[in-house]
């Protein structure tokens, strides 16, 4: 069962109940921040409650203090796979709002292994641009081969761009993060038209459980990282 965690400003008492989001149920903790010795007692039994419920992954929204879903054995959703999956939309962005012509540029993409997310990223980026820096550790000479047979691609000139899969940037170029815990790294805003602003790591459970079509989903605002 995936978590939904709800911190407020305030001094509210731990709440939990089950709500549908999106069509996905959600084992939801609403709390204000604990202040009290007891208020804090409460917190720690809820989350408790939630991993014996089999919560492992949560939805954070709210100032939720880094280290307390760890504490207690569960974790943030990832949502690297999200923005893989919704690469073409971030990319548009670069190009619109950035103002970065990718058509005529070089993008680098950066990895620690050539995976299978890789891959996808690079047949993406490569359909996009006219150079392609492939910095992908174990695998890379193969990639970079396919990449070269199927669309002429090489190397050419600075980055005007970074993808990256990796747990850190790697060059100086403006960067799209899309590696493990990118979104703690990069702050991304996703919108559904016809649908309230929803946390990213929402968007990526309702993904991932096959309630969003990924065509549905638009670039709001990505932070810009150099």
């Amino acid at each position: 069962m995936w978590g939904y965690l709800i911190w407020r400003d305030d001094r509210a008492k731990a709440q939990l109940t089950e709500k549908n989001r999106g069509g996905v149920w959600f084992l939801t903790l609403e709390t204000g921040t604990p202040e009290h010795i007891w208020s804090r007692r409460r917190l720690r039994r809820q989350l408790e409650i939630m991993y014996e419920a089999g919560v492992r992954y949560v939805v954070r929204q709210g100032p939720v203090p880094a280290e307390l879903l760890p504490a207690f054995g569960m974790s943030g959703v990832d949502v690297a796979p999200l923005r893989q999956a919704l690469l073409p939309q971030m990319l548009d962005w670069a190009e619109d709002v950035w103002q970065i012509p990718l058509r005529n540029g070089c993008v680098r993409l950066c990895a620690e292994e050539s995976t299978r997310p890789v891959w996808r990223a690079a047949d993406v980026i490569a359909r996009r641009v006219r150079y392609m820096e492939v910095d992908t550790g174990r695998g890379r000479e193969a990639l970079q081969e396919e990449m070269r047979r199927r669309y002429g691609l090489g190397n050419g000139g600075r980055p005007l761009l970074e993808v990256c899969l990796a747990r850190r940037p790697r060059g100086e170029s403006p960067v799209l993060l899309l590696g493990p815990g990118c979104g703690g790294l990069q702050a991304v805003h996703w919108e559904v038209p016809g649908s309230e602003e929803m946390p990213e790591e929402l968007l990526a459970v309702l993904w991932q459980a096959g309630k969003l079509e990924k065509e549905t989903v638009q670039v709001r605002s990505v932070e810009f990282r150099a």
